[in-house]
């Protein structure tokens, strides 16, 4: 049914790679959006404390791309510059591209652990 857990198969070897630290937790010091990253993207890895910092990262770049995607979302792409009252390219459109870069370089990085499959 609904309510059944989902059977978790960790395809990664013990042998290779350090145990799954199951109490690893987001550091206090991230962003809101990279926390709000790291709780949606940590379940679907067998993070061990050695993928800390890189992790993090990923979860940073994410929340980048999130919020600047969400400010264009709001403002749109194009500003009115408020000197010369000319159309402008909105400059948040070039943190999104750069978080962008980050996030699908990360991705090669951490690839999900397929689960249940």
């Amino acid at each position: 049914g609904m309510n059944e857990v989902p059977q978790v198969i960790k395809l990664s070897s013990a042998a290779k790679r350090p145990l799954p630290d199951e109490d690893l937790v987001a550091p206090d010091w991230m962003t809101d959006k990279g926390v709000e990253a790291w709780e949606t993207l940590a379940p679907l890895y067998n993070l061990s404390k050695h993928d800390l910092p890189e992790f993090v990262a990923f979860c940073e770049a994410v929340g980048e791309l999130n919020e600047s995607t969400g400010m264009i979302a709001e403002i749109g792409l194009i500003v009115v510059d408020p000197h010369s009252g000319l159309p402008d390219s909105n400059p948040i459109a070039g943190i999104r591209d750069r978080a962008d870069i980050k996030v699908a370089r990360w991705a090669q990085r951490f690839r999900p652990q397929a689960k249940g499959l």
